[in-house]
């Protein structure tokens, strides 16, 4: 994993994408995996998910490990994710939305 700190400070981009996500289908199942930050540990992100033409819905919760990493898979039928995560100080963060490539 590539440091996320430079001379002892967070690199310059490091909050620019508080929520990463990439989206990937295997036939009718899209694998997802995605970052949150900063956290200082174990936190829950929730997934939404929407049609080509459908408001988001909560897809499920999942769980980070104490970097912020998640992955989960889902057979959906859905056009577009994002990610929903409330950092450990409050801030409300989410992310634009992925179609699966």
């Amino acid at each position: 994993m590539r440091s996320r700190v430079f001379n002892g400070k967070p690199k310059p981009l490091y909050s620019s994408w508080p929520v990463q996500l990439s989206v990937s289908k295997h036939g009718r199942t899209f694998s997802l995996w995605g970052l949150v930050r900063p956290t200082t540990g174990v936190t829950q992100a929730t997934i939404l998910a929407a049609s080509a033409r459908g408001a988001f819905r909560v897809l499920k919760t999942v769980t980070t490990d104490n970097l912020g990493h998640w992955s989960t898979s889902a057979s959906v039928r859905a056009a577009r994710f994002r990610v929903r995560w409330i950092s450990p100080t409050g801030v409300k963060y989410e992310g634009a939305p992925i179609s699966a490539r």
